[in-house]
């Protein structure tokens, strides 16, 4: 545990007074059988009571907290049990577009071997959208759920940041 405290110091960008953090032991460092491999998990106290926090005053209780790339992980597992065994041993990527974020996570035989988050998201395109056109949040918002922008909106606007997506990705 003194161990764990020490790399955690090291690790961690904050004081360790303003996170919670835990660890799990992965298994025999390969390169050296006489160390082992260690995921230490951290997150800023106030991130995680705010959720907490917001859990409880839905009217629930919480009885795990855990990191995204874990409960994604698990979340997979689940998803491709459909897929047959030899597939799984391939690279599977899952690419969550968000508002604000891109999150890519590679997957190998069930297991996270990459992820990264990217700040870039659809608020992207909706900011074009307002931008060129000249329309509120609001305004941008319902022309691309409802229909209603200019004919040139597939070529000079949904086109490139369709490129810049796939740009996002190859880079990660």
């Amino acid at each position: 545990i003194q161990q764990i405290q020490t790399e955690a110091e090291r690790y961690i960008p904050y004081p360790l007074e303003e996170v919670y953090y835990d660890h799990e032991v992965l298994g025999i460092y390969q390169k050296n059988p006489e160390f082992v491999d260690v995921l230490l998990a951290a997150a800023r106290i106030d991130t995680v009571d705010l959720k907490k926090n917001t859990v409880t005053d839905a009217g629930f209780k919480t009885t795990i907290v855990d990191i995204e790339s874990l409960a994604i992980e698990r979340a997979f597992a689940l998803a491709v049990n459909h897929l047959p065994k030899n597939e799984l041993t391939h690279h599977i990527a899952l690419i969550d577009i968000g508002s604000t974020n891109t999150d890519i996570y590679v997957f190998q035989n069930l297991r996270t071997i990459y992820n990264r988050s990217q700040a870039f998201g659809g608020k992207h395109l909706s900011d074009e959208i307002q931008r060129r056109y000249g329309l509120s949040e609001e305004e941008a918002i319902a022309a691309q759920k409802y229909g209603g922008l200019p004919e040139d909106y597939t070529t000079e606007v949904l086109e490139p940041f369709k490129e810049t997506v796939v740009q996002q990705i190859n880079r990660a």
